[in-house]
């Protein structure tokens, strides 16, 4: 999940990264799920909104095709947001799992 996340967020946004965007939403969603089961505490709070954050990436970059403008904006904000609640739970991944 590291590496995914840390892909998403230096990935370019434009009309032709839709398909990078949707294969590292998917590889995260699956990875948060699976964590989703084992956090507790604070760190499930984070892994929670991490996912909403997710999720609303996912929603805007579904329309990189049909409004790319709209979409350019709304995922830089969106990734910044990523960045943001990422560096969180990257910490708490690194504290209980060294790499």
């Amino acid at each position: 999940m590291r590496t995914t996340l840390t892909d998403l967020t230096k990935t370019g946004i434009n009309p032709t990264s839709s398909g990078k965007l949707t294969s590292e939403l998917k590889d995260i969603q699956s990875e948060l799920a699976a964590l989703k089961g084992k956090a507790h505490g604070k760190f499930a709070n984070q892994v929670s909104q991490l996912n909403v954050t997710i999720t609303k990436i996912s929603t805007d970059a579904k329309g990189l095709t049909s409004d790319p403008a709209g979409a350019i904006t709304k995922l830089t904000t969106d990734l910044s947001r990523l960045r943001q609640k990422a560096g969180p739970v990257l910490s708490e991944i690194n504290a209980a799992c060294p790499k």
